[in-house]
This record gives structure tokens, sequence and C-alpha cells, in this order.
């Protein structure tokens, strides 16, 4: 449990988000609490909910263009804020057809661990006072649940990312050739392009209005 624990730390910026993930696993040593399994998976579903929060600002996703209103308060929802960690305010129509990628490929499995921290997060007869070795056989399958939301988002954002440079790439150098040409001729008829090269760059942010790389 202590890896996993160890890698869970590693998506999770501020001390806000790191105190509230030590003071959930503090939940699981408390035997003597009969809803350390809810108060633990109720904890860990909170801290999603923050990280989430923080990836995918309300305020940001209300102004893509791709927004609509699913839920009742008019809020996004948790399907939105997954794409906007993962695509910002870049349209569903440019990321399928000139990147090749549709984002909401692993929103199933996304669905199925958040799914699985709120299992037991409610409290009833089959999940009052659970059973020590069904409290560790709980807290590992919300860990793992909470991991897994984590790596998903991840890998979906880095190959997201990877396929749009590629795209400015391409878009530079095109750039690049149609404005040079008229330049360089300007200087001499007989001068040509022969190779362009760009050193370096990456891309830092994508948010509901801009791309910086």
């Amino acid at each position: 449990m202590k890896a996993i624990i160890t890698e869970i730390e590693d998506y999770l910026d501020g001390a806000f988000e790191k105190k509230l993930f030590l003071a959930s696993v503090n939940y699981l040593s408390n035997k003597s609490d009969p809803l350390r399994a809810n108060s633990f998976c109720y904890s860990l579903r909170e801290l999603f909910r923050h990280v989430f929060d923080r990836m995918a600002p309300n305020v940001n996703i209300l102004k893509c263009s791709w927004f609509k209103v699913e839920t009742t308060t008019g809020s996004p929802s948790r399907r939105q804020k997954y794409i906007y960690t993962v695509q910002g305010g870049l349209t569903p129509k440019f990321v399928e057809e000139e990147l090749g990628i549709n984002v909401l490929d692993s929103w199933k499995q996304i669905k199925d661990s958040i799914d699985t921290l709120s299992k037991y997060t409610h409290v009833g007869h089959k999940t009052f006072d659970i059973k020590d070795a069904d409290v560790d056989r709980i807290a590992m399958e919300a860990l793992v649940s909470l991991l897994t939301i984590f790596h998903i988002t991840s890998d979906a954002r880095n190959e997201l990312h990877r396929s749009l440079e590629g795209h400015l790439n391409r878009e530079l150098m095109n750039t690049f050739f149609m404005n040079s040409m008229s330049d360089i001729d300007v200087l001499s008829q007989g001068s040509y392009v022969e190779q362009c090269n760009i050193d370096n760059y990456a891309i830092s942010d994508i948010d509901d209005h801009q791309l910086v790389f």
C-alpha cells in the first residue's frame, strides 16, 4: 500500500491536497472507528473532486465553445471536467479530425473508478463497522481507483499534447516557408530555403482561450 500512496502523492499539488490525502489515509489506522472505511473512501472522493477542480476550474469550462449544460445546476459535469483537463478549450472536431484522438474513449473507465470510490461512502447495514480484513481490501480498491483516474487522465493529456506538438510543428514549418520566401525574394530572386529546424518547444498549458508553448 505504501508504494501506491507514494505514487498518488506525485499527482497532488499544494499543501491542501497533500494534507487532505494524509488525513484520509490516517482514517485507516483508527480501528476503533466503525466508520473508518466510509470516511476513508469519502475523503478520497473529495480529494479527487478538489484535484479536478484545480485542473479544470468551472469558470474556464463555462467559456469553452464546446460546453453545454449537462447538470440540473448548470455547473460543468464530471465528464466535462475530464474533457477540459485533457484538451482545454480545443473543440472536439479539431481534436478528432486534426489530431486523430477521441478524448472520451477512456471516460467509461474513469466513471467506473469514480463509482468505486462512491460505493462505500454511504452508510448502511452492509457498509457499517466493516471487518479489518475487508477494510484493507476496500482501502486498496479505493486507492487503485483513484490512481487509475489520475493515470488515465495524465496519459490522455500526454497523448493529446504529443499529437498537438506534431500538428504545431507542421503549421510552424508551413508558416516559416510561406513567410520567408517572399522576404528572401526581395533580396535575391535566385535564393531558396533548403532547410529549417525548430530546436525545441513544448506545450505548457491549454486553457479555455489559448495554447501556451
